[in-house]
């Protein structure tokens, strides 16, 4: 994994543990840069972690509201 993203992965993990692993997350991250594909290479980096943030977000939401 390139750095920036196991960076991303590193950060996000943080923010949504416990309940999600690395794998989980690395997994959103890749399912959203291929959403963002052909998206301008100097926005890449935001709008990734932006569109990884939300989707980690409704998960929780749905598995919490599960409960």
């Amino acid at each position: 994994m390139p750095e920036p993203l196991a960076t991303l992965t590193d950060r996000l993990y943080a923010d949504y543990q416990p309940g999600l692993t690395h794998a989980d997350i690395d997994q959103v991250i890749q399912q959203c840069r291929a959403d963002l594909a052909g998206t301008p290479p100097a926005m890449l980096p935001e709008l990734l972690e932006r569109l990884a943030r939300q989707r980690l977000a409704d998960h929780h939401e749905n598995a919490t509201s599960l409960n």
